[in-house]
C-alpha cells in the first residue's frame, strides 16, 4: 500500500496536466485517456510488485500465504475495476469523456460501479478465505447463496435507477425513418426494454451461481465481460469512423465546389464507405463475442469452402469499386477536359460530338468486363459463356443487319467528321440543330421543335450549313429602272457599316463579297452578295441586313418592285401602233379636233 500510495504520489502532477489539457478532438481524447490509465496501472504495479516481493522475502506458512494472496488479488482488482471505469466514464474529467453523458450521470455511473466491485470482488475473496481456513461446507454454502442474492439485488437496483435515465435519452432522440432503415427502429424499440433483459441475465446468473456450478458461472462471467468489451470497443470503433467519415464529407463538400463534376459521385462512395465501416465493426464485434461464448467463428472460417466463400466476395466488391471508380474518374475528366477546350475556345463540333460518345462507350466496356470478372469471381465458367455470346452475336449480326449497317454508317460519319453536336443540317430534306449522335441513330430538332430522330442506314445525303462557317446570301432585287452601280455600293455600305457594329462585327469573317448583277427576272433585276459568318450566325446577321438594306432603299428611292406585267399591244409595219379605246367613267365630253381623227361611236364613249 505504502509503495502504491508513494507511485501515485510520484504521477499527481502529470495526472493534473492530462486533465487540464485542452480538448482537441475524439482522438486526441482517446490517447489522453489511454496514457491516463497507464499512469493509473503505475501504482497497481507498484502495490503488486512490492506485496509479492515482501511475501518473496518473508516466506510466511502456506495458509497465511494464500490469505494474503486473496487480499492482495481484492485489492488490485478492486482497483482494477475503479481504473476501467474512469477510463469509460472520466467523472472528474469531462474533458476526456468519451460517451456523451453529463457530470451528474458520470458521477452516478461510476458511483454504481463502485459499490458493484466493493461488493462483488470483496465479498467473492472474504468466501474464498473462508474456504481457506477450512469452513465447513454447510456454513459456506448458504453464505455463497447469500453473497449472490445480495449482488443481484444491487444489479435489480442499478437497473431500476438507471431505466428512468435511459427512457428520457431515448426520448429526447428523433424517432428512426421505420421506411429507410427497419432494423434501426426495431433496435430503436429493443433498447426501451433493455432492462427486463438485464434482470433476466442476472437472475440466470445468480441461478447457476447458487447451484454450485463454480465453472459454468465463471465462463458465463467472461464470456459476458469479453461481449461487453467487443461492444465498448466497437462502439469507439463506430463513433471514430462517423467522425471521420464526417470529416471527409466535408473535405468532399469543399472539394466540390472547386470540382463540381464531384458532386454526385462523391455522396455515393461516402456512403458505400459508411456501410462497410458499419459492416466490418459489427462482424468484429460479433466474431469476438461469440469466440468468447465458445463459437469458434475463426475456425469456421478457417475452412477451405468459407476461404474460398470469403476470398470471392472481396474480389467482387472490389471489382464493383474498381468499375464504379472508373465510371466516375472517366467521367470527370473527359467533362474537364471538354470544359477547357470550350474555356479556351478550341472545343469542336468534333470534340464536343466525340467525348460524350466515348465516354458511353468506356462505361458499357468497364459494365462489360466488370460483370464477367464477376461471374468468373462467383465460380461461373465464362469459356462457355463467351463462346456462346460470340455465336449469338454473329446470329444477331446475320439477322440484324440493318442494325449493323446503322453502326458502320455512324463510325465513318464520326470519323469524317461530317456532323457534330450543335450543327444545323438537312438531312434527306429534314432539317434541324443536331441535338444528339448516337451509336445507331441522329437526333435533329426543327424550328417548330418537333424531334426528328433519323437511323443511319437511312441517311443518302447530309446538307450541313454551319460546317466551320456560313454564309448568307444576299439577293437584292430592284426596278430595272435603277442604276445597278448605285445599288452595288449601298450593299457594300450596308456591310461595311455591319461589320463595323460591336454587336453583329465579332460574328463576321470577312467583308461582304459582292457577286454583282445576277439575272434579270420579270418585274426586277437580282444583285448578288455573300456574307461570310460564324457557324449559327448567319441567320441573325442577314436578318439585320435585310433590315438595313430595306430602310437605306426606302430613304434613297430605290424600288424593290413588287411582281408586275407590261403588256404590249404591237406594231403595225409602218410603225405606227394600233388604237386603243378607253372607256372612262364618267364619260367625258369629246374633243372635236379628237373626233375627226378617230370617230369615237356613242356606245363607246
Amino acid at each position: 500500500a505504502l509503495a502504491a500510495l508513494f507511485a501515485w504520489w510520484l504521477l499527481r502532477r502529470p495526472h493534473a496536466l492530462l486533465a487540464q489539457a485542452k480538448d482537441r478532438g475524439p482522438f486526441y481524447r482517446l490517447w489522453r485517456l489511454m496514457l491516463h490509465g497507464l499512469l493509473d496501472l503505475i501504482p497497481l504495479g507498484a502495490l503488486l510488485t512490492a506485496a509479492f516481493a515482501g511475501l518473496a522475502v518473508v516466506g510466511p506458512p502456506p495458509v497465511a500465504r494464500m490469505l494474503t494472496l486473496a487480499i492482495i488479488w481484492a485489492l488490485a482488482l478492486r482497483r482494477l475495476v475503479l481504473i476501467l471505469s474512469e477510463f469509460l466514464l472520466a467523472p472528474t474529467a469531462p474533458g476526456m469523456r468519451l460517451f456523451p453523458l453529463s457530470d451528474l450521470q458520470a458521477q452516478a455511473l461510476d458511483s454504481w460501479v463502485c459499490r458493484l466491485a466493493v461488493l462483488g470482488v470483496y465479498g467473492y475473496f472474504f468466501l474464498q478465505c473462508l474456504a481457506i481456513l477450512g469452513t465447513p461446507a454447510a456454513l459456506l454454502q448458504p453464505l455463497r447463496s447469500l453473497y449472490g442474492l445480495v449482488l443481484l439485488l444491487t444489479g435489480i437496483a442499478f437497473v431500476l435507477t438507471e431505466r428512468s435515465q435511459v427512457r428520457a435519452y431515448l426520448a429526447r432522440r428523433p424517432a428512426p425513418d421505420t421506411k429507410g432503415s427497419p432494423w434501426r427502429a426495431v433496435l430503436f424499440s429493443l433498447l426501451s426494454i433493455w432492462w427486463v433483459v438485464a434482470i433476466v441475465y442476472m437472475a440466470g446468473l445468480y441461478l447457476v451461481w447458487a447451484s454450485g456450478a463454480q465453472g459454468d458461472f465463471g465462463f458465463i462471467l467472461r464470456a459476458t465481460g469479453l461481449t461487453a468489451l467487443a461492444v465498448a470497443v466497437g462502439v469507439l470503433l463506430a463513433t471514430g469512423a462517423h467522425r471521420l467519415l464526417a470529416r471527409l464529407a466535408e473535405l468532399g463538400t469543399a472539394l466540390s465546389a472547386r470540382y463540381p463534376e464531384l458532386q454526385a459521385p462523391l455522396p455515393r462512395y461516402l456512403a458505400g464507405a459508411r456501410g462497410v465501416a458499419q459492416a466490418v465493426i459489427i462482424i468484429l464485434v460479433v466474431t469476438v463475442a461469440l469466440h468468447g461464448w465458445g463459437i469458434k467463428v475463426l475456425a469456421m472460417l478457417s475452412s477451405p469452402t468459407a476461404q474460398s466463400v470469403l476470398s470471392a466476395t472481396i474480389s467482387i466488391l472490389a471489382v464493383l469499386l474498381c468499375a464504379a471508380a472508373a465510371i466516375d474518374i472517366t467521367t470527370v475528366l473527359t467533362q474537364r477536359y471538354l470544359e477547357a477546350r470550350e474555356r479556351a475556345g478550341n472545343a469542336t463540333g468534333k470534340l464536343r460530338t466525340l467525348v460524350p460518345l466515348a465516354r458511353k462507350v468506356i462505361k458499357a466496356v468497364v459494365v462489360v468486363l466488370a460483370g464477367i470478372t464477376i461471374l468468373s469471381q462467383a465460380g461461373v465458367d465464362i469459356a462457355p459463356l463467351l463462346a456462346g455470346v460470340g455465336v449469338l452475336g454473329l446470329a444477331i449480326g446475320f439477322g440484324a443487319q440493318t442494325l449493323v449497317k446503322d453502326i458502320i454508317t455512324g463510325v465513318f460519319l464520326l470519323l469524317e467528321d461530317t456532323i457534330a453536336v450543335g450543327d444545323v443540317v438537312q438531312v434527306n430534306g429534314t432539317g434541324g440543330l443536331v441535338e444528339a449522335i448516337n451509336l445507331r441513330t441522329l437526333r435533329l430538332r426543327d424550328l417548330s421543335g418537333n424531334v426528328h430522330t433519323i437511323p443511319y442506314s437511312s441517311v443518302e445525303t447530309v446538307t450541313n450549313m454551319t460546317k466551320e462557317y456560313s454564309r448568307w446570301l444576299v439577293e437584292a432585287s430592284v426596278a430595272y429602272r435603277e442604276d445597278v452601280d448605285q445599288v452595288i455600293a449601298i450593299l457594300q455600305e450596308i456591310g461595311d457599316e455591319l461589320q463595323r457594329d460591336p454587336a453583329f462585327g465579332k460574328d463576321i469573317l470577312k467583308p461582304i463579297e459582292i457577286l454583282g448583277l445576277d439575272r434579270f427576272e420579270d418585274s426586277a433585276v437580282v444583285v448578288r452578295a455573300l456574307l461570310t459568318t460564324k457557324p449559327l450566325e448567319q441567320w441573325r446577321i442577314g436578318r439585320e441586313f435585310n433590315r438595313r438594306m430595306k430602310k437605306v432603299f426606302d430613304q434613297r428611292g430605290i424600288e424593290i418592285p413588287f411582281p408586275h406585267r407590261t403588256i404590249y399591244w404591237g406594231q403595225a409595219k409602218e410603225g405606227s401602233a394600233p388604237p386603243l379605246w378607253v372607256r372612262q367613267h364618267p364619260p367625258v365630253t369629246p374633243d372635236p379636233s379628237q373626233e375627226e381623227k378617230h370617230p369615237v361611236s356613242p356606245e363607246d364613249s
